[in-house]
């Protein structure tokens, strides 16, 4: 469907959280859909889950920045607070400092 439309007409938000089942694929995904990816939403991120996890709590999710970061990716990153049995500050401040971790380890 994408190759289909007018490149300028369409755009994509990925989110980590929906990747464990092709992270091994990641690099190859990264080369497809960075054309038409305006957000990436973040997401700590294990091969064997669970799909919500803390940034910075991962194994995969600095990797897998970096794989976006040197296809040339340069568009806005989020964070969603994306647990429903917590208040949703806590889950997004833990995540912001997860995510100054992770900028440290990438520097």
């Amino acid at each position: 469907i994408i190759k289909r439309l007018p490149e300028d007409s369409i755009s994509m938000v990925y989110n980590f959280h929906h990747a464990h089942h092709y992270l091994d694929e990641f690099p190859e995904v990264v080369k497809t859909i960075k054309p038409y990816l305006s957000y990436v939403n973040l997401n700590g991120m294990r091969k064997e889950g669970p799909e919500i996890l803390t940034i910075g709590q991962g194994d995969q999710e600095a990797q897998m920045i970096k794989l976006l970061l040197d296809e040339g990716y340069n568009g806005p990153w989020s964070i969603l607070g994306h647990i429903k049995t917590e208040d949703v500050k806590v889950v997004l401040d833990r995540n912001l400092n997860g995510l100054k971790s992770l900028n440290l380890s990438l520097e």
